[in-house]
């Protein structure tokens, strides 16, 4: 689902859309959640922000999932953004 020479770049994300391309290919739902909600954890860290954005939007966009906590945030028009993170 994911290109991985779009994040090659980054240590941190690129082993987490790596994984997430291997769950999604075996359709491991629960796995590709926790793996959601590594990402959203990162997202209080500026530098990552752009990017995990990218993955969540791609993941709404495909509907991952209608019963996963970021479909359904996406599909509302509202992300799931940690206000605390001096995003404006």
């Amino acid at each position: 689902m994911f290109n991985l020479d779009e994040f090659e770049q980054d240590q941190v994300i690129y082993p987490l859309v790596e994984k997430l391309n291997k769950l999604l290919d075996k359709n491991k739902t629960e796995k590709v959640e926790k793996v959601i909600n590594q990402l959203e954890e990162l997202l209080v860290e500026q530098e990552h922000a752009i990017s995990i954005s990218y993955i969540l939007s791609i993941l709404a966009e495909n509907d991952f999932n209608p019963n996963c906590s970021i479909s359904k945030s996406f599909s509302n028009g509202k992300t799931k953004v940690n206000r605390g993170n001096n995003f404006k």
